[in-house]
Parts: C-alpha cells; sequence; structure tokens
C-alpha cells in the first residue's frame, strides 16, 4: 500500500510575472538547471515531452506535460517512475503568481511512497522542490537585490 506524499515550496523575485513566466513555460529550455547532460524536447504541443540524460549517465528518461494554462501561468508535469532518486508516480506544477512588486514562483510536486519509505521520500520531494525553485529563479532579480 502507498502513500501520497506532497512538497511545496515558492520564492519571490522583482522581475514581472510575464518575464518570469515566459521563461518557465519553456519546457524544453533546462538551460538555468545543473546536473544535466542532455534535454531534448522531442514532442511539442500540450502533450510535449521532453528526454533528460544526468551528468555521469547514459540512460534518458522522460517528462511530459499534463496540462498546461497559459492564463494561469502553471503547468503540470510528470515523469518516468523510478527517474529521479526512485520516486513513483511523480507529478509537479510550477506556476508564476502576478504581484505588485514582482512575482511568486511556486513549485508543488508529489509522489508515492510505501510506509518504509515515506520519510526518505518527504526529503528528497523537499530537497527537489527547494533545488528546482532557487536555481530556476537565480536566473532573474532577487527582491533584496531592488534599489
Amino acid at each position: 500500500m502507498t502513500t501520497t506524499i506532497f512538497s511545496s515550496t515558492q520564492t519571490q523575485v522583482a522581475d514581472s510575472a510575464d518575464v518570469v513566466w515566459q521563461k518557465m513555460k519553456n519546457f524544453g529550455d533546462l538551460s538555468w538547471s545543473q546536473g544535466l547532460d542532455d534535454v531534448k524536447l522531442v514532442t511539442e504541443g500540450l502533450s510535449q515531452c521532453r528526454k533528460i540524460r544526468m551528468d555521469g549517465s547514459d540512460v534518458y528518461f522522460d517528462e511530459w506535460i499534463l496540462s498546461f494554462d497559459e492564463r494561469g501561468r502553471t503547468f503540470r508535469y510528470t515523469m518516468d517512475d523510478n527517474a529521479m532518486g526512485g520516486l513513483i508516480a511523480y507529478e509537479a506544477q510550477a506556476q508564476v503568481l502576478k504581484r505588485a512588486d514582482g512575482c511568486i514562483i511556486r513549485w508543488q510536486c508529489q509522489a508515492d511512497a510505501t510506509a518504509e519509505k515515506e520519510a526518505e521520500v518527504q526529503v528528497l520531494l523537499d530537497m527537489f522542490a527547494d533545488g528546482i525553485v532557487q536555481l530556476f529563479a537565480a536566473q532573474f532579480t532577487a527582491v533584496n537585490e531592488v534599489s
């Protein structure tokens, strides 16, 4: 029997929601990330799929769009089971929320875990979500950098 484990994190940047969304919605561009040897966008449109190979690996895994909302500045995606640290039924939602003084970058994710792996999966999801948001946000102006 499995339980679904959840994680969510967010950060604020000074750039506008429109500027940040233009970068976030480009599913095939992970140039802002670290630890990736190769990323290939293999299908486009609503069912976009990208193949990712981690540094030091010969194996690709797939991530694909589940839903995409341009007006809401959000999309959901999933990846192959066991692709990242043994995660099963992984899904994530990336979102950009407009604010008067910039925007919020929010990342929510979930994965299934057996009872004996719940704590381990929670730590992995928290590290994964925090890492993604921080790496993605680093390409924009931090709120405390605004003069």
